[in-house]
């Protein structure tokens, strides 16, 4: 009885994974999606709270401050997406 189901669970386990790999990719393609807008959000309402700073050395200081990670956050997802595309 197993011997004539090994054709049948090979059949299985070598199908073409096509569907799997489109899925994968829609679900990664909606997470980054989705921490992208959030990051977006958030700096949206960082920002609308700097400009909201009354005094000029107070907003230099909060923008100063926020340059460091302005710059890591394009860097980590360019070489993130540069992994994961090669």
């Amino acid at each position: 009885q197993f011997f004539c189901e090994i054709p049948q669970i090979l059949k299985l386990s070598c199908s073409d994974s096509y569907l799997r790999e489109v899925g994968l990719l829609v679900v990664s393609a909606c997470l980054a999606l989705g921490c992208f807008i959030s990051i977006m959000l958030s700096y949206v309402q960082l920002f609308r709270a700097v400009l909201r700073t009354p005094s000029e050395q107070g907003r230099h200081k909060a923008f100063f401050m926020c340059l460091p990670h302005l710059a890591v956050v394009p860097l980590f997802f360019s070489t993130g997406m540069f992994a994961y595309l090669k």
